[in-house]
């Protein structure tokens, strides 16, 4: 009986992390796909201060699906500690990968005719300060080293969110967030470093 539990467990371990797998390739599939076909646009149209603003955005949240995901530690940890955890990871990357194709959306480079001004500086920045939400919420004691970039991710991404919802499309207000972003890229740099130097992601 404790044979065939065991056995029912991990069959049910492995389709989650099969699941995830495919979500998150997914994820990063879209996004390779709609920068590779806006590319060639930018040729034949003038390339603006808002373009590259967006392009910041959508190279900032494929980098960090590219890292986030590129350490097999997961599949280590499910293991080690349980299915309450693994249901956790499942969940964050669900809700992460949701955003950010909201966000894919948004600033335009699945409908290239779409626009959305500030809306799309809201969904961006709105998915980014949903991934440290919740990243915070389920894993502030399993990885607590990157708890600072989580919380300084949050702040500027939520002090970008009120700009996006209360400032209006200018030239000043472009160059602020430029300010912002070029912070998120300053915590997704350290957030890579990190990684990186950390044999625990190994």
């Amino acid at each position: 009986m404790t044979e065939s539990a065991n056995q029912s467990a991990k069959s049910s371990s492995e389709f989650w992390r099969a699941f995830q797998q495919l979500l998150i390739a997914g994820t990063v599939g879209a996004f390779f796909a709609a920068i590779t076909r806006n590319i060639p646009r930018e040729f034949n149209q003038q390339f603006t201060l808002d373009r590259g603003i967006r392009y910041g955005y959508v190279m900032w949240l494929l980098i960090y699906f590219f890292v986030s995901n590129l350490q097999n530690e997961r599949a280590k940890k499910y293991s080690a500690t349980g299915s309450s955890h693994q249901s956790r990871y499942v969940i964050f990357d669900v809700v992460q990968s949701f955003a950010s194709l909201c966000a894919l959306f948004f600033v335009g480079f699945i409908d290239p005719e779409s626009h959305y001004d500030l809306g799309a500086y809201r969904a961006a920045n709105g998915a980014i300060f949903v991934i440290c939400l919740f990243s915070l919420f389920f894993f502030r004691k399993v990885h607590s080293d990157v708890t600072p970039h989580r919380w300084i991710g949050l702040v500027v991404a939520g002090t970008s969110l009120l700009l996006a919802g209360f400032g209006d499309y200018s030239t000043c207000t472009l160059a602020v967030f430029v300010v912002l972003q070029l912070l998120l890229w300053i915590i997704l740099i350290w957030y890579v470093c990190k990684r990186y130097h950390d044999k625990d992601y190994g």
